[in-house]
């Protein structure tokens, strides 16, 4: 049934609906009898329609209902309505570390104690054999007092699958899964230490360091790209901290921190670590060592300055000759505005009219249906060895500008419409090739370490396939970024002859 505000369920009085998921909704409701706020969680009637799903999730209910830490939201009972399964949780009235990501990152010192509260938790918890399995800032709660509260402990184990990523789309979930969990390999609890290093990363950066357009760039982001470290995104982040969290940010579960206490004590130490100025490149006062005279001084000081002048020698010398270098001959097409107009020309009459050499006169372009006349000579004297530089100066100067004529608009041929259902069919084929593709490259990746300890190798017609489906789909991908609908499944039918290709061979 629909359950909505004003309505009673057993003894609980719903006031509000808090949320909704993948799994179900979170109400706040009120015990009638107590009078105590909780919070209840309503599994949806679908997921109870799996008997398999529904047997897990009352096993992990019986788990989280033995569970009693300070930094981990507790289960008050749990309850059937109908076809409804529903849990009472213990209200946490705060904000999640994902909202205080919307107004930009979190300072490093409460980023790292929130974390370490976190990690206290995950610690009692994998004691117990309880993993998480959905770490993620929108499941840390800090209440109003200031303390840190776990949320949704044992909901997410039924979230192995990760077809459920896609069927109920929880896809922000993918961004902190680790590569085992992305595989499908059985989990520990170094999978939680690497959500939450992603998370602990995003903190201090606000940003997260895998991310993609669709399901398969991100994914394979977790699996192969190595992240860019966090004190490159931001300076202010110490690099102690930084290395911290690529450790735990490892592929290789076995070179993260092997449990949350290891994890939780590196943070420690870069809390008490004092915290250190970084080295500004600024020259400071020259320091003389006792015992030194003033000559030497003198002499350090002059030595420094012979370095200063020819390092400024070195760096501006190619300016003054670029500056100094022969000027083209073509003239510039912007006007000189604030060139002076040379005086008038005057003849002596003592002297004969002689024409001035054409390399003494400045090179002015002609309007475009004007005669070319030099700026030295003036139209009064009409002699014949006046008009000879004329001709030679017309001969040197380069041609006149034609005239700009704006271009023809051509008429553009309407762009075809883009088929946005085969798109899309396109875009599903590739979430699907995607995790089998994941999959191929974990069976691949484990063949190589097998054989690799008896001094062996894999045939190099599987690294071939797997070098092929990753080119082919890397083309799918931006063909159908640009819409290209054909080269998208012309590179995804490509793609999959080699997955195809490499899953026979492995024998998937």
């Amino acid at each position: 049934m629909n359950l909505e505000p004003g309505m009673q369920v057993g003894d609980y009085q719903i006031i509000r609906e808090l949320g909704a998921g993948g799994m179900g909704k979170v109400f706040q409701v009120r015990n009638v009898i107590s009078g105590r706020i909780e919070a209840m969680k309503v599994l949806l009637p679908d997921l109870v329609g799996d008997p398999g799903l529904a047997d897990r999730f009352l096993r992990e209910i019986k788990v989280q209902a033995a569970l009693d830490h300070p930094n981990i939201a507790g289960l008050r009972t749990a309850m059937r309505d109908g076809n409804q399964f529903l849990m009472v949780m213990e209200f946490v009235d705060g904000r999640t570390a994902g909202q205080y990501l919307d107004q930009g990152p979190v300072p490093v010192e409460n980023a790292v104690g929130l974390c370490m509260e976190v990690l206290g938790a995950l610690d009692y918890a994998h004691a117990r054999g309880i993993v998480h399995r959905d770490i993620k800032p929108a499941n840390i709660m800090v209440t109003t007092q200031g303390q840190v509260k776990l949320m949704d402990f044992g909901i997410a184990r039924v979230m192995n699958d990760p077809s459920l990523t896609q069927t109920h789309q929880t896809t922000g979930s993918l961004y902190y899964m680790s590569p085992e969990q992305i595989n499908g390999a059985p989990l520990d609890g170094r999978s939680d230490l690497y959500s939450l290093a992603i998370s602990l990363y995003e903190m201090v950066t606000g940003r997260r360091p895998f991310d993609g357009e669709n399901t398969f760039a991100i994914m394979a982001a977790h699996m192969q790209q190595a992240p860019v470290p966090p004190v490159q995104h931001d300076p202010r982040v110490p690099a102690a901290l930084s290395d911290v969290i690529l450790r735990g940010m490892e592929k290789d579960p076995n070179a993260r921190f092997q449990n949350a206490a290891d994890f939780r004590a590196a943070l420690g130490r870069v809390l008490q670590a004092p915290a250190t100025a970084a080295p500004v490149a600024v020259p400071g006062p020259v320091v003389v060592k006792q015992g030194r005279s003033a000559r030497s001084m003198y002499m350090l000081v002059g030595s420094m300055a012979t370095v200063a002048v020819l390092a400024v020698l070195v760096t501006q010398a190619p300016k003054f000759l670029r500056t100094n270098a022969q000027q083209p001959v073509t003239p510039p097409v912007v006007e000189p505005a604030v060139t002076p107009e040379p005086a008038p020309f005057v003849p002596d009459p003592q002297q004969p009219a002689v024409a001035q050499p054409a390399a003494q006169q400045p090179v002015t372009p002609p309007a475009a249906g004007t005669a070319r006349v030099p700026a030295n000579t003036t139209p009064v004297i009409q002699q014949p060895v006046v008009q000879q530089p004329v001709i030679q100066q017309r001969q040197a100067d380069p041609p006149a500008a034609a005239p700009s004529v704006a271009p023809v608009a051509k008429p553009v041929p309407a762009a075809p419409a883009v088929d946005r259902t085969a798109l899309d069919e396109q875009r599903r084929r590739i979430i699907q090739m995607a995790q089998r593709i994941v999959t191929a490259k974990g069976a691949l990746q484990s063949l190589r370490e097998s054989m690799a300890q008896q001094g062996l190798r894999p045939r190099a017609e599987l690294q071939g396939s797997a070098q092929r489906m990753e080119f082919e789909m890397d083309r799918a991908e931006a063909a159908l970024k640009n819409d290209n609908l054909a080269q998208t499944r012309q590179h995804l039918d490509y793609a999959e002859r080699a997955l195809e290709a490499l899953e026979k061979a492995l024998n998937l």
